[in-house]
């Protein structure tokens, strides 16, 4: 069974109802995956705190391999930015960490070929 890490973002201003939808939903889909759901790490946003201090946290743990897929909700969950969500994609690509999205838009961009038509 592959291991996984569940990230979320929560804007600080957003009723806990609506995040813990989405946390239902990457529960539900690491099941349906036969993914082993190791921790969930949040990141709290607001209009003064933009950075994804426990996403980085989780690059810096795919060096070391420590899960193999890291689960979100939509990709917007990680960035709006493509060149910022690329970047983050090849980083993990090269440690053999899969990013899936509950949306299944991680389907698109299985390969270089893919990854290229978001650049």
């Amino acid at each position: 069974m592959k291991k996984a890490v569940i990230y979320m973002k929560q804007r600080v201003d957003e009723p806990d109802y609506i995040t813990n939808g989405r946390l239902e939903r990457c529960k539900a889909f690491a099941k349906q995956e036969n993914l082993e759901i190791l921790d969930i790490c949040w990141d709290q946003i607001s209009n003064d705190t933009r950075r994804l201090y426990a996403f980085e946290g989780l690059l810096n743990d795919s060096k070391e391999q420590k899960f193999d897929v890291i689960i979100i909700n939509t990709i917007s969950n990680v960035t709006r930015s493509r060149t910022k969500f690329i970047e983050y994609y090849k980083q993990l690509r090269s440690n053999n960490v899969k990013l899936m999205s509950v949306d299944g838009l991680y389907i698109y961009l299985e390969d270089d070929y893919d990854l290229g038509l978001l650049q």
